[in-house]
């Protein structure tokens, strides 16, 4: 007779306080991030409590499965430098307190380096609870050398040293990060991002077939961005030199912007300079299937971002078998060289090149392919099986 196989063993049940000063409805690779942990977690089994940043005036609460908990911190994040702890403490809503006092948390998750995930810290400090905290994305990028950045050096210094782990979305950005603010010594682990496009629904071709029409876009090879518009942490400026060269070609193609943020202005400004006939500013989309929607009239996604570690609209693209455009040697790249990805150098005349020819040659739906095969995974498998093991793992 053949044994039985085991049954995976199911470990405790743990109290989790997450911190993260982004979360929905703001759209943002973090916010995307601490939505799937949370929801993923819940399903599980665990008990999820999300103290965040409070909701902007006129923006309605999105329901969760978790508990939800908003508020507001009157201290900037280097108030570890410029107040004692004290202070800090003294600051934290009553509420918040009461809620520490009557569940013991088995461990503290802080996410996007900010006020709310500050004062997680200084709780799990205050109560003696491991904390574990998530690196999202290259903070000093953009701080000028000078007095801010050995501030803000400090700053991330202090906060990451006193975790019990820090988390990265590679073995890349886990070198480069625990380097580039000195915290070498502090445990590392990695747990990688997943797209947040739904699977199940179908998508809608009658819509793929309006916005092209809309846009005037039903003959063109779509290049895309998406994420947030911030000209210089993306590299926009690239994508749009990159755009004029292949323009210049003779090829038909636009640019979609896919998003927000605060350099829409700026870069409206820079496309009226000669490129207004090829880029479409689409908006923001916080519906996921009406974003599946637009991902699915696109050819390929344009990421040279050096902010980003493991940008989500990498893994949206790859999830509708778009390939995804990424500059060598930056942290997105680093997992991706075999993936399908066309890795490019930071050069635009051999950007183009390698784009032009992908284009002509018909390469970018076989490149899509690879890219749906090696990229996609969804947040349960991230969840389950790499950042729960680290949950429990540092857990109290």
């Amino acid at each position: 007779m053949s044994k039985k196989p085991q049954e995976k063993q199911i470990q405790r049940k743990l109290n989790i306080a997450v911190f993260s000063n982004q979360t929905h409805p703001v759209v943002s690779g973090a916010a995307d991030v601490v939505t799937a942990h949370c929801e993923e977690l819940t399903k599980l089994g665990h008990n999820v409590v999300l103290f965040c940043e409070p909701l902007l005036m006129g923006v309605n609460e999105v329901p969760t499965p978790y508990t939800k908990i908003r508020f507001d911190v009157y201290m900037g994040v280097d108030i570890d430098i410029k107040f004692p702890k004290q202070t800090i403490l003294d600051t934290i809503d009553q509420n918040i307190l009461a809620i520490f006092n009557s569940i013991k948390f088995d461990v503290v998750y802080t996410h996007a380096f900010g006020a709310q995930s500050y004062v997680g810290k200084v709780l799990a400090q205050k109560y003696s609870i491991p904390h574990v905290a998530h690196v999202h994305t290259n903070f000093l990028w953009g701080v000028t050398e000078g007095s801010d950045q050995i501030v803000m050096l400090k700053t991330l210094r202090d906060f990451y040293c006193s975790a019990s782990a820090v988390v990265y979305t590679n073995e890349q950005s886990k070198q480069v990060f625990s380097k580039l603010y000195q915290i070498e010594d502090v445990p590392a682990e990695c747990a990688a991002n997943a797209s947040m496009l739904p699977i199940e629904t179908p998508v809608d071709d009658a819509k793929v077939a309006l916005y092209k029409r809309a846009w005037l876009c039903e003959e063109d090879i779509i290049l895309a961005y998406s994420g947030r518009v911030e000209y210089a942490q993306k590299n926009l400026e690239f994508t749009l030199q990159v755009l004029k060269k292949i323009v210049e070609t003779g090829l038909k193609v636009k640019l979609w912007v896919i998003g927000t943020g605060d350099l829409l202005t700026l870069l409206q400004s820079v496309v009226q300079k000669g490129l207004q006939a090829y880029v479409i500013i689409c908006g923001v989309f916080t519906d996921k299937q009406e974003l599946k929607n637009i991902i699915a009239g696109t050819d390929v996604l344009m990421f040279p971002s050096y902010y980003d570690t493991d940008g989500i609209s990498i893994k949206d693209f790859a999830r509708m078998s778009k390939p995804s455009i990424l500059i060598d040697e930056t942290l997105c790249a680093y997992d991706k060289k075999e993936s399908g990805a066309l890795i490019i150098p930071n050069n635009v005349d051999s950007a183009v090149d390698i784009i032009y020819n992908s284009i002509v040659e018909g390469e970018l739906p076989k490149l899509g392919e690879l890219c749906k095969q090696n990229l996609d995974i969804t947040w349960q498998d991230i969840v389950e099986n790499q950042l729960l093991p680290i949950l429990y793992k540092y857990a109290g």
